[in-house]
């Protein structure tokens, strides 16, 4: 992939949150929901109120049932426990310099068939001496029960392979997310197993007008486990209210 087709948002999410909001909204940090009240034209979560809300929890958050809904949803608890959550390691390694810049100057993203990590990508179009690799499925789950120095190793000798380097010795510093364990998310992505093609239709309904479901898993048109799809949907969601 050419550095040309390929962009970071380097300030993170939360910038890109930002730049979607009016001026006069405002998002809340560190203020875990663990419950949704609700009734026709009321919400009330982690003691604010408003007439509608829309909730864009991931797969695996709703699946443990940690966030209660009261009263009851059992026709979304039954449509979320149809839909999957994906599995995802990542490691970022904090590099000396950028040592495959000779024999690839423009690297921006690899997609493999390593045993380990088969996807890398660079910073680009920031030059720092970054590379992150990635690991999903099958792959994420050998990893997740090994200790982080040998995930390290495996994600060392793996770019070693691919760029034919000794990476190790370049490493100042690796950083490792098990998005599983991720309390916030656990998984990184939908997907649906056999027979749950309608669950995710299921779970974007609105409820009594007053609850509307968002995020990539409630994408039904093929752009599920994507950004753009958890975009889509929100503005979908948002729409549905205005149209109330």
């Amino acid at each position: 992939m050419r550095a040309t087709d390929f962009f970071c948002v380097n300030d993170g999410y939360t910038a890109f949150a930002h730049s979607l909001l009016p001026a006069e909204a405002e998002l809340q940090f560190n203020t875990p929901a663990k419950e949704i009240r609700w009734q026709r034209g009321s919400v009330e979560v982690a003691g604010q109120r408003a007439k509608t809300a829309i909730v864009t929890l991931p797969v695996g958050v709703l699946q443990t049932g940690l966030v209660h809904f009261m009263p009851d949803l059992p026709q979304k608890r039954e449509a979320v426990n149809r839909i999957a959550a994906g599995p995802v390691f990542r490691i970022t390694f904090h590099l000396r310099e950028r040592f495959w810049e000779t024999a690839t100057p423009d690297l921006c993203m690899l997609h493999t068939r390593d045993v380990d990590f088969p996807t890398w990508w660079s910073a680009k179009p920031d030059n720092s001496p970054i590379l992150t690799g990635w690991a999903a499925g099958p792959r994420a789950e050998r990893l997740i029960n090994n200790s982080r120095d040998q995930n390290i190793d495996l994600a060392a000798n793996a770019i070693g392979r691919l760029l034919r380097v000794q990476a190790k010795r370049y490493i100042v510093n690796a950083y490792t997310h098990d998005w599983q364990d991720d309390p916030y998310s656990r998984g990184a992505y939908s997907y649906l197993p056999v027979g749950a093609t309608r669950a995710p239709s299921l779970l974007a309904e609105p409820v009594e007008d007053t609850l509307f479901f968002a995020g990539e898993a409630t994408e039904n048109t093929g752009r599920s486990a994507t950004v753009h799809g958890a975009i889509a949907t929100g503005r979908r969601a948002a729409a549905q209210i205005l149209k109330r």
